[in-house]
């Protein structure tokens, strides 16, 4: 997520990638690995909705889940928009130029 003030980025949390040192730990806890920067060479979140093949049988604990990152942030009058996208708009352009994209 990212909020801009006068057409200049914030960024509101990482992305939600392996290398957040808090899901690299869940992961490795679980049982899970990082291989070729992905989730047990596959996928390069940790957090996501589908992707069932990944996950454990119900009630069980995996390195692949749905659970979100949650954060608050408030709004002002100076703040020109919020940009929320998902990876693979962050893989494929940093927050300035994301920002350049919604300014004129």
């Amino acid at each position: 997520m990212l909020v801009t003030v006068v057409s200049f980025s914030v960024e509101m949390e990482m992305q939600c990638r392996y290398f957040k040192i808090t899901g690299l730990l869940r992961v490795e806890e679980l049982g899970g690995i990082i291989e070729f920067g992905c989730l047990n060479g596959e996928l390069f979140v940790t957090r996501a909705l589908w992707d069932w093949n990944m996950k454990r049988s119900s009630g069980s604990a995996s390195p692949l889940i749905a659970e979100p990152d949650v954060h608050q942030i408030l709004l002002t009058e100076d703040d020109e928009f919020f940009i929320m996208a998902s990876h693979g708009i962050w893989d494929v352009m940093g927050n300035q130029e994301a920002v350049g994209h919604c300014t004129p």
